[in-house]
């Protein structure tokens, strides 16, 4: 069984904010996930900083060697997190379209939208 590292229909578009998990609207600070070419995670929950390596196989991710920072906040933003962390663990179902990333099963799994490119500073 053969891995690769990085879906390279991630590409694109870095950054993913995620819009919804489990199905239910996501609060702010939004959660954002970051897969790089290079088989690396980075991201924020919307509270804390994670970090992590991930392999692809097929339509398959799994995220794996994940730390994080320890901050808290809010019990909403808390237990978002919690929802959050626990889609990423094991292997997940992952479909790139247009601007969108869905990742894990849609009963339980994250909608995520492409960040926008930042716009140039003009002086």
């Amino acid at each position: 069984m053969s891995s690769t590292s990085g879906p390279s229909s991630a590409a694109p578009k870095p950054v993913w904010i995620v819009e919804s998990i489990g199905g239910a609207p996501t609060i702010d600070p939004k959660p954002e996930i970051s897969l790089t070419e290079d088989g690396r995670v980075v991201g924020t929950t919307g509270i804390n900083r994670i970090m992590g390596t991930y392999e692809a196989e097929n339509e398959t991710v799994r995220i794996s060697g994940g730390g994080m920072t320890r901050m808290a906040g809010s019990d909403e933003a808390m237990d978002q997190e919690r929802r959050f962390l626990k889609v990423l663990e094991g292997w997940n179902a992952f479909h790139v379209r247009d601007d969108r990333l869905e990742l894990g099963p849609p009963d339980t799994g994250l909608v995520c939208v492409a960040s926008p490119p930042p716009h140039p500073i003009v002086g």
